[in-house]
């Protein structure tokens, strides 16, 4: 008896491993290419390929300010919030890179036509550089939006058309900082008129870390009297303190030997 269950379980097994084979054969011969068709993943490769090409040649004529090019490249299918990583950034300490859209490199370069182009295409005004600060990786909601960049580099027509798609006025970057401190910092006195015009939060301050400063104070840094004066006039509080230090904008204009921005030329 044990014999026979024996030779019956041989049978069963010799059985299954030739069905196996069997098997396993026609799922290899249909797995098979005929000569010159690709794979499913080189297709799949060749079409990321493909985008990927579409969206640096969107980015780089975005850069060039080439309106006729994005739009045959958008209608190409490049993608409209399409994002280049590129080493080096203005204004984000010790960063390592950033990633940048067409939107971002065409606010900060002054090409309006791209702008409203990329705009009126569906282009994300909050998505930012992402750049690297250690707070958080790159990515679409860690960095600068275009409306900062287009601030720093003075840019108020560009900053109009972001705002009328709906671009946050008071967005910050990964510091706190807002388009207002950044716009005082760097000495843009039209561009501190035309946020205050539109309702940037005067006394917005910028994140612990940075001592949590006012646009007032980075303006005092850096001398600038005309946009410190703009400032007091739109109700720039002079008497908040750095949380850190305990320092006014005064105190911070003295400091860097700017005493004329708060004592001479302002109501402080």
């Amino acid at each position: 008896m044990k014999r026979v269950i024996l030779i019956l379980t041989l049978a069963i097994v010799s059985t299954s491993l030739a069905l196996s084979q069997t098997i396993d054969k026609k799922d290899k011969k249909s797995r098979q290419n005929k000569p010159g068709q690709k794979s499913k993943f080189e297709e799949h490769r060749a079409k990321l390929k493909e985008q990927e090409a579409l969206n640096t040649a969107l980015i780089n004529a975005s850069k060039r300010g080439d309106e006729a090019t994005v739009k045959n490249l958008l209608d190409s299918g490049a993608e409209v919030n399409a994002m280049i990583f590129r080493f080096g950034l203005r204004y984000a300490p010790d960063a390592t890179g950033e990633v940048m859209t067409p939107l971002i490199y065409a606010a900060s370069l002054g090409h309006i036509g791209i702008v409203k182009i990329l705009l009126n295409r569906g282009a994300d005004t909050e998505i930012t550089d992402g750049n690297w600060t250690g707070r958080c990786r790159p990515g679409p909601k860690c960095g600068l939006t275009a409306l900062i960049y287009a601030a720093v580099e003075g840019h108020t027509e560009i900053m109009k058309v972001l705002l009328e798609k709906g671009a946050k006025i008071n967005g910050r970057s990964p510091w706190g900082q807002t388009a207002l401190m950044l716009a005082a910092e760097v000495g843009e006195l039209n561009v501190v008129r035309f946020l205050l015009e539109h309702g940037a939060d005067v006394n917005a301050r910028d994140i612990y870390d940075l001592g949590g400063k006012t646009a007032l104070m980075y303006a005092a840094r850096w001398g600038h009297v005309e946009i410190v004066q703009a400032l007091l006039d739109r109700g720039a509080d002079f008497k908040i303190k750095t949380i850190d230090g305990d320092e006014t904008a005064l105190f911070i204009a003295k400091f860097f030997d700017h005493t004329k921005s708060l004592s001479e030329n302002s109501k402080c």
